[in-house]
């Protein structure tokens, strides 16, 4: 009977592997049929849930396991992973503690314990169980490349490409570790390596963005005659990121094609009347270009060392002058300096990390020579009212659409304000391009996008954005009261 049901037990781990998990819980039912207490498939069962993204199914089923063999660490490591997909990072903590107990040698469970204090942010503790994880098992690629991650959301730069350039000896076409690498090195200024790995993007997983199919070449940075296309990828803030370079490009014969996102394309012709701009979406022949180049690449050419920055507009981003100074006509502001305000990002994977709440602006806010306006998108009427009812102080609304879908009336609302106030969001783009003073507000490690590398305290990127960046990650305190003194300073009366 044993044989049999270890037989059945390792087709059933066979299919999940596979990814047929029907077939997989047909097998494991028989097994339990005959053995209602046989740990390990409950174990499998609760696999299967997880896959199947049903948490609270999955919690059920490994609790069975667990009192089908309360000796099985595997069970409880399994526990902890599914506490720590239910957001209940405490008792998950728990379970990966009481699976190393039980299983010393399991180096899963030191890996897995090490992911829960990573979400929980304490990157010491994490890198501390990844290092044991990876003293069981040298070779596990994946306890590896988590230290990496570790290291690199802790700020220990140098220690993280240490460990990511170990993983790539072994496994050199690994495109993530290439990738995270290139976001690294491109942060600290090694444009050379950083922009060379920064290719691999096309083949990391979290990669949203398509290459473009085409039989033409990439262009390599050569004058020619005819015409070449620069087309779109990532989203609205990288390509005004990105559209820096195009002053670079007058200096070259060749005609330039350009795909941007639609919302983007009166800006962007009216700023660089001399090239043509289409919308991403449209479906460009090749016969209409002669080369091409994605817009993100071409800082591999232009962009080599930290002078190239230097010589670039402060502001390459035109307004709608008109409808600037009917912004600034229509508004009463008891001649008071206007700060334009955001302090959310909607990035499904980072938005959390480079957010702040309104209220812990509240000194900022309080400050008695300046007026606040709204530039957050999205419906944040909900904060406006908190802060109103707290501390009895106005954040203007003067939208009169969704700025993220009208970025034409968003530029201008940005362009009519004196200064501006931002975390890591499209505003801080568009008002840097612009050329605004912006004071910007950026984590300390997770969540800092590689383009925000600041010298003396001024994006390199955008000289007019001074950043302000956390001394603690996840605690904003130390730059708001930065932002406070540099904000009562300038606008003393």
């Amino acid at each position: 009977m044993s044989n049999q049901l270890e037989f059945l037990y390792f087709q059933a781990m066979q299919c999940i592997q596979g990814g047929n998990l029907d077939g997989s819980e047909l097998l494991l039912r028989q097994i339990l049929k005959k053995k209602p207490n046989h740990s390990n498939a409950l174990r499998l069962l609760s696999v299967i849930a997880v896959r199947q993204g049903r948490f609270e199914l999955a919690l059920e089923r490994i609790e069975g396991a667990i009192i089908a063999g309360p000796k099985n660490g595997i069970a409880y490591s399994n526990k902890g992973n599914i506490l720590l997909a239910l957001n209940r990072a405490v008792e998950a903590i728990e379970a990966h503690k009481k699976a190393i107990k039980l299983s010393p040698s399991y180096a899963e469970a030191y890996s897995n314990l090490g992911n829960v204090y990573l979400e929980m942010q304490d990157y010491q503790l994490a890198i501390d169980f990844y290092k044991k994880a990876i003293n069981l098992e040298s070779s596990n690629y994946d306890f590896k490349v988590n230290l990496g991650n570790a290291l690199w959301r802790a700020n220990l730069l140098h220690e993280a490409i240490s460990e990511y350039s170990q993983t790539l000896e072994a496994y050199p076409s690994d495109a993530n570790v290439q990738f995270y690498l290139a976001q690294i090195e491109l942060y600290l200024g090694n444009f050379k390596s950083g922009w060379d790995r920064y290719e691999w993007r096309w083949l990391a997983a979290f990669n949203d963005s398509q290459p473009l199919k085409t039989s033409k070449s990439l262009w390599q940075g050569q004058q020619f005659d005819g015409c070449l296309y620069i087309w779109a990828e990532q989203g609205v803030g990288d390509q005004i990121l990105h559209a820096s370079i195009f002053s670079d490009l007058r200096s070259y014969p060749q005609r330039k094609l350009i795909s941007v996102e639609k919302k983007l394309l009166p800006i962007l012709k009216r700023s660089f009347p001399d090239y043509e701009f289409i919308d991403s979406c449209s479906t460009v022949s090749e016969e209409k270009y002669d080369h091409h180049i994605p817009i993100g690449s071409l800082g591999k050419i232009f962009r080599q060392r930290r002078e190239d920055f230097y010589d670039a507009p402060v502001n390459y981003l035109k307004a709608d002058l008109n409808l600037s100074q009917s912004i600034r006509v229509g508004r009463s502001t008891k001649n008071k300096f206007i700060c334009g305000l955001s302090w959310k990002s909607s990035n499904q994977t980072l938005g959390k990390q480079k957010s702040i709440s309104l209220m812990d602006l509240s000194k900022v806010l309080a400050l008695e020579n300046l007026e606040f306006i709204n530039l957050q998108y999205g419906d944040v009427s909900a904060d406006i009212e908190a802060v109103k009812d707290s501390l009895d102080i106005d954040i203007h609304n003067w939208q009169k659409y969704g700025l993220f879908e009208d970025l034409e009336y968003a530029l201008s609302l940005i362009d009519s304000c004196d200064i501006i106030l931002t975390t890591s969001n499209s505003n801080a783009h568009m008002a840097g391009a612009l050329g605004k003073e912006v004071l910007l507000l950026i984590p300390l490690s997770f969540g800092k996008f590689w383009y925000w590398h600041d010298i003396h305290g001024v994006s390199l990127w955008y000289p007019t954005i001074k950043i302000f960046k956390q001394e603690i990650q996840g605690d904003w305190s130390a730059p708001v009261l930065k932002i406070k003194n540099y904000l009562e300073a300038k606008f003393a009366t």
